[in-house]
């Protein structure tokens, strides 16, 4: 089946999930998919097909040609162009985690699919939480034991020990910081709202727990960016909520991965952490540090006093970081999140409150994502012919349910397995076109 705009899905075996690959597949003799990533070249790809794909494309009927422009016609005629030209991209595969508190689980399913499949990308990127999920995956820890705790999942009234008694390990109530408030003078311009809002209903609500000791070890793990031999670029975010400014921090070997130059000129205003306001390139991945994973990981509900470095986790700003990722042949995305509202409509507050979160979440995601679908569109619509752009395949890993208030903070099993299920699917299918592509040889 074909999502618009010439993508296609696949459903994966596991539960309440789906794959949507972006970019179209067309079959060739063995029935074994292709994935384009080839630019439209000069020459008519009539002219340079083999037998069987210019047999298809000249007993075309007059209709057929007349919705030569469909997504399919289009499509098959890219494919022939990209069998005939044999065009690389400059890298192979990309992750993205998107981090969600209660939901890490599904990049942690993930990736230990691609453990099982013996997939090692050549970059990951990662916001919030799956920071910590990516530190361990490079490590070869066992990421449903470091994430899932039975005893909590299990539990009835996680939920409200959380809010009771904060997150063992992660955060704890800031009780006594609240009641230090209280014998604070309002500061200049505060309202009689302001003074007892800021008392009774304060911003600071947690304190987080984890030490610089731990923090400084994942630092090390992640500037290293060591998976079995293999070096993995690692580039995660943050956000200065003040100035509304993005920054991503990375290892030397993302520095070396990500792009220098552009390929399309950038308005100015972009919400893209890589690109200054003016348009320019701004080629600095700041460097991983102890206070660096500090802003990564500090949540709203820290409170906005104290921010490490000014900053605080870069997913309120972009839930994933997608649009970097350009020179690579294929990006999976693995989003917590699904895509709408399926199932029960929302029917009370707590319905709302999970809505709002999602909806946030989602648009920020589908803004990152928009840039790369336009530019495949173009491509394969023939508006878009310069070499320097390529077909990108974006293959999306995410549950179709919403996730339920009372789920975030509790990792699950149930969301681990089923990332798990769709992404070994996912890893499956493309180690068969692997194979398909380079002969039973290879």
């Amino acid at each position: 089946m074909r999502c618009s705009s010439g993508s296609s899905v696949n459903k994966a075996p596991g539960p309440l999930t789906h794959v949507c690959v972006i970019g179209a597949v067309m079959p060739d003799d063995n029935e074994n998919g292709v994935p384009l990533h080839s630019a439209t070249p000069e020459v008519s790809p009539e002219a340079r097909a083999s037998k069987h794909v210019r047999f298809a494309l000249q007993s075309r009927t007059a209709e057929d040609i007349a919705n030569e422009q469909t997504a399919e016609q289009l499509a098959l005629r890219l494919w022939v162009a990209m069998v005939a030209d044999k065009v690389q991209m400059p890298h192979d595969l990309a992750f993205a985690l998107a981090g969600l508190g209660g939901f890490n689980a599904h990049g942690a399913g993930f990736l230990a699919a691609a453990d099982k499949a013996g997939v090692v990308p050549d970059i990951v990127t990662a916001t919030s939480g799956q920071i910590l999920v990516v530190a361990d995956w490079l490590l070869n820890k066992d990421l449903r034991a470091g994430l899932i705790d039975p005893e909590r999942e299990s539990n009835p009234f996680a939920q409200i020990s959380t809010a009771l008694f904060g997150y063992p390990g992660v955060f704890r109530p800031a009780y006594s910081d609240g009641l230090a408030r209280f014998f604070k003078p309002p500061e200049s311009g505060d309202s009689l709202i302001d003074f007892f809002a800021d008392r009774f209903l304060p911003a600071q609500e947690y304190v987080p727990t984890r030490s610089d000791k731990l923090l400084a070890r994942i630092a090390s793990v992640l500037n290293g960016g060591h998976k079995n031999g293999s070096d993995v670029g690692i580039v995660f975010n943050a956000y200065d909520p003040f100035r509304g400014e993005g920054f991503l921090y990375g290892n030397d070997t993302a520095r070396a991965l990500l792009p220098g130059s552009k390929a399309l000129p950038r308005a100015p205003s972009s919400p893209n952490a890589l690109y200054h306001q003016s348009g320019e390139f701004e080629a600095t991945i700041l460097p991983i540090t102890v206070d660096a994973i500090k802003s990564a990981l500090w949540l709203s509900l820290y409170g906005f006093d104290g921010l490490p470095n000014g900053q605080m986790d870069g997913a309120y700003y972009r839930s994933c970081i997608v649009s970097e990722l350009h020179p690579f042949a294929t990006v999976i995305v693995a989003r917590p999140l699904a895509n709408g509202w399926i199932g029960r409509r929302p029917g009370n507050w707590f319905d709302i409150q999970d809505w709002q979160c999602e909806m946030w979440f989602s648009v920020g995601y589908k803004a990152e994502v928009e840039g790369l679908k336009r530019i495949n569109d173009l491509i394969m619509h023939g508006y878009l012919k310069q070499p320097n752009f390529k077909l990108i395949r974006l293959i999306e890993i995410e549950p179709p349910t919403p996730a339920g208030y009372f789920n975030f903070f509790v990792e699950r099993d149930q969301v681990y397995d089923a990332a798990y299920a769709a992404a070994a699917n996912v890893f499956t299918s493309l180690q068969a076109e692997q194979k398909a592509d380079t002969g039973p040889s290879a």
